[in-house]
């Protein structure tokens, strides 16, 4: 049986959706649209349990390419006298409106966007940023999250009341 197209239609999607529609891709295998067919498939035979209604929040943390794990919670920076703001998402850090997949490139980003250039736009995003605890409300240095050995989720999720 041939498969036909019957007619397509261009969408405009964010960056972070593309880069999370990618996540459920199969390496060569699955194109956009195959992938977004097994999302509408998905919501078709599993539907909210009411319209309108959010779905909870699974993941609670973002994990780095190197296996860093961050709660979900706001960034900021302050840089040149000016404070910066950023989010820990499920996909990335968010920063003016665009994802980055480390903190350092984040922070890279503030500082280009600030008139730095070459090599001193480099930083260490775990010592440029802080988070907000969402327990304490307190803003604490990403860096006193980190662990120099192995980060401990479990009890990172803890803290921050997950």
């Amino acid at each position: 049986m041939e498969e036909r197209i019957v007619g397509s239609v261009t969408i405009e999607i964010d960056e972070a959706t593309f880069q999370r529609l990618q996540k459920l891709a199969v390496p060569l295998v699955d194109n956009i649209d195959t992938v977004v067919q097994r999302v509408v498939q998905h919501w078709e035979t599993n539907p909210p349990t009411s319209r309108g209604a959010a779905a909870p929040e699974k993941q609670r943390i973002w994990l780095s390419s190197r296996g860093e794990a961050l709660p979900l919670a706001p960034l900021r920076a302050k840089y040149f006298r000016k404070m910066h703001e950023a989010r820990v998402t499920p996909v990335g850090i968010e920063c003016n409106g665009k994802i980055y997949s480390s903190l350092s490139r984040a922070a890279s980003a503030v500082k280009i966007a600030s008139g730095t250039k070459g090599k001193s736009a480099a930083t260490n995003g775990w010592d440029f940023w802080e988070i907000l605890n969402p327990l304490t409300k307190q803003w604490v240095p990403v860096s006193t999250l980190r662990n120099p050995n192995k980060v401990n989720v479990e009890a990172l999720l803890k803290d921050f009341g997950a």
